[in-house]
């Protein structure tokens, strides 16, 4: 299985359980295969393997602007999980 279809199938699971826009969804899916490779949560350590096809700096940047400008419900992650 591909990276692109690793990433479509795990999109495609997270969209039944949350109510997100597609790209945050997508980012989503590439931030948790992201966590499974690298196991750390350096975003320093992700961004290298966040995505093949953007720089390194790129995916620095997009990590962290997720994370400073999204709120996650707390709740939504807690019924995906469950």
């Amino acid at each position: 299985m591909t990276e692109l279809d690793s990433v479509k199938a795990l999109r495609g699971v997270l969209s039944t359980h949350l109510n997100w826009h597609g790209a945050r969804l997508e980012f989503l899916a590439r931030f948790i295969l992201a966590l499974l490779q690298v196991r750390s949560v350096n975003l320093a350590r992700l961004a290298p393997v966040f995505s093949s096809r953007s720089k390194i700096r790129s995916n620095d940047i997009r990590l962290q602007r997720f994370f400073r400008t999204f709120t996650i419900d707390q709740a939504d992650i807690a019924q995906t999980l469950a």
